[in-house]
């Protein structure tokens, strides 16, 4: 066979196997669409009830929000010190 004859086979043989996945793709989108459950949309929620859905106590003069102690939040600028180390 010619070379123009074997770049052209292999020209077409590209084209088609790009085309057969671009035709996977879709159908699997299409499928992963069709799968998907529906949902209906939860009501907003109200000041006084959070997105838990629970309702939040009424608040009493002088409450204070404050964050558990047994989770200190990481300092975002930690103290450097030390010495520098020598070069290898």
């Amino acid at each position: 066979m010619s070379e123009d004859r074997l770049k052209r086979r292999r020209f077409l043989a590209d084209v088609l196997f790009a085309g057969g996945a671009v035709a996977g793709a879709g159908l699997l989108s299409r499928w992963a669409v069709a799968q998907k459950p529906t949902t209906t949309p939860s009501p907003a929620p109200t000041p006084n009830q959070p997105l838990g859905g629970e309702p939040m106590p009424p608040a009493v003069k002088g409450d204070v929000k404050t964050t558990p102690s047994s989770s200190p939040s990481p300092d975002p600028h930690p103290p450097l010190g030390g010495k520098p180390m020598p070069p290898k």
